[in-house]
Protein backbone atom coordinates (compact mmCIF):
# COMPACT_ATOMS: atom_id res chain seq x y z
CA UNK A 1 0.00 0.00 0.00
CA UNK A 2 2.58 2.44 0.62
CA UNK A 3 4.07 1.29 -2.35
CA UNK A 4 0.87 2.70 -4.02
CA UNK A 5 1.08 6.07 -2.06
CA UNK A 6 4.61 6.20 -3.05
CA UNK A 7 3.77 6.18 -6.83
CA UNK A 8 2.63 9.75 -7.78
CA UNK A 9 4.99 11.71 -5.93
CA UNK A 10 7.80 9.43 -7.27
CA UNK A 11 6.32 10.13 -10.62
CA UNK A 12 6.08 14.10 -10.12
CA UNK A 13 9.57 14.23 -9.21
CA UNK A 14 11.20 11.86 -11.48
CA UNK A 15 9.36 13.26 -15.04
CA UNK A 16 10.48 16.76 -13.14
CA UNK A 17 14.40 15.07 -13.50
CA UNK A 18 14.13 13.74 -16.84
CA UNK A 19 12.58 17.53 -17.87
CA UNK A 20 9.50 16.26 -19.45
CA UNK A 21 7.31 17.22 -16.67
CA UNK A 22 7.80 20.82 -14.64
CA UNK A 23 6.31 20.14 -11.31
CA UNK A 24 4.46 23.26 -9.44
CA UNK A 25 3.70 23.96 -6.15
CA UNK A 26 0.04 22.44 -6.45
CA UNK A 27 1.22 18.97 -8.13
CA UNK A 28 3.18 19.10 -5.09
CA UNK A 29 0.68 19.27 -2.38
CA UNK A 30 -1.63 16.90 -4.37
CA UNK A 31 0.75 14.40 -4.67
CA UNK A 32 2.26 14.88 -0.93
CA UNK A 33 -1.45 14.77 0.00
CA UNK A 34 -1.95 11.62 -1.62
CA UNK A 35 1.27 9.84 0.09
CA UNK A 36 0.47 11.44 3.45
CA UNK A 37 -3.03 9.65 2.96
CA UNK A 38 -1.63 6.52 2.15
CA UNK A 39 1.06 6.32 5.12
CA UNK A 40 -1.82 7.63 7.57
CA UNK A 41 -4.24 4.79 6.81
CA UNK A 42 -1.46 2.34 6.83
CA UNK A 43 -0.41 3.62 10.18
CA UNK A 44 -3.75 3.53 11.59
CA UNK A 45 -4.32 0.26 10.25
CA UNK A 46 -1.01 -1.26 11.68
CA UNK A 47 -1.78 0.50 15.24
CA UNK A 48 -5.33 -0.89 15.33
CA UNK A 49 -4.47 -4.26 14.68
CA UNK A 50 -1.69 -4.35 16.89
CA UNK A 51 -0.89 -6.32 20.09
CA UNK A 52 -1.80 -4.72 23.31
CA UNK A 53 -0.24 -5.26 26.65
CA UNK A 54 -2.43 -4.91 29.17
CA UNK A 55 -1.64 -4.51 33.40
CA UNK A 56 -2.90 -7.27 35.39
CA UNK A 57 -4.75 -6.15 37.86
CA UNK A 58 -4.01 -5.98 41.36
CA UNK A 59 -5.30 -8.61 43.69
Amino acid sequence: MLSLALLPPALDWGLQLVHFWHNTPLTRTLTGLWFGLGAGLLLAATLRYAPRKTQPCPA
